[in-house]
């Protein structure tokens, strides 16, 4: 995974994505949550959002995509 090359502060908030070898963005952060996502080719199949309370504590969900195409 690569560094981010592209960070942007709006409104006093960080938002920072990483891209792996083929320039595909598998890791979104922002201040209130990181969003990862998972690949077969390149097709996104899926993800994790982690999101981060007012305390610290972190919430963690996994999504899958439905509509892949496999006909």
């Amino acid at each position: 995974m690569t560094q981010s090359r592209h960070k942007f502060k709006v409104c006093r908030r960080s938002l920072s994505n990483r891209y792996d070898h083929l320039d595909r963005r598998v890791q979104k952060i922002t201040p209130a949550a990181t969003h990862t996502y998972f690949y077969d080719g390149w097709m996104l199949i899926g993800g994790t959002q982690e999101q981060t309370d007012i305390g610290g504590a972190h919430n963690g969900k996994m999504y899958l995509r439905e509509d892949r195409g496999d006909a």
